[in-house]
């Protein structure tokens, strides 16, 4: 039973850990460009410190011989509540709590996504408009009124 109450340490930990990757996730919803390379390497690092308390669970769990099978379902939330014992009914609660903050989280990815999406749509519009200014107007209309006279079209200014 004492690897249960280690693996509550966890899953609170973890939560918390959690917590602050929801919060790095929701920053970038809306924030500007230039922030959004730093927040993403500050996630990162969020998801490999998570991993590492995933694979110390997972530890726990293979070292607790009794009952392992019990552990498992209660922390990966794979089995009914109320099918397991009182002392594993904590160990599923608290995972339960971690994986609604993962819902959550996977929520706001989709709302990232949605903006970057915008944002490669105004880019688009952007050079799009931009190749419609004067001085590239004058040049292309330069260049086929000319046809095979322009300095472009010449064989001797051709390098193949």
């Amino acid at each position: 039973m004492e690897s249960r109450e280690a693996i509550l340490m966890l899953i609170g930990e973890k939560n918390q850990q959690l917590i602050s990757y929801e919060e790095l996730t929701r920053s970038l919803t809306d924030c500007g460009l230039d922030d959004m390379k730093s927040l993403m390497m500050q996630r990162r690092a969020a998801a490999d410190a998570l991993d590492q308390l995933d694979h110390q669970l997972n530890l726990l769990c293979r070292d607790a011989i009794d009952q392992k099978r019990m552990l498992r379902s209660a922390l990966s939330n794979t089995c009914e509540r109320d099918a397991l014992p009182c002392p594993f009914k904590e160990v599923f609660d608290a995972s339960q709590k971690g994986y609604m903050i993962l819902n959550r989280i996977k929520n706001l990815e989709s709302l990232i996504m949605a903006r970057l999406e915008r944002q490669k749509e105004d880019a688009a519009l952007n050079i799009k408009a931009g190749s419609n200014t004067a001085k590239i107007v004058r040049y292309r209309s330069a260049n086929d009124s000319q046809g095979e006279n322009s300095v472009l079209l010449k064989q001797k200014y051709r390098k193949a």
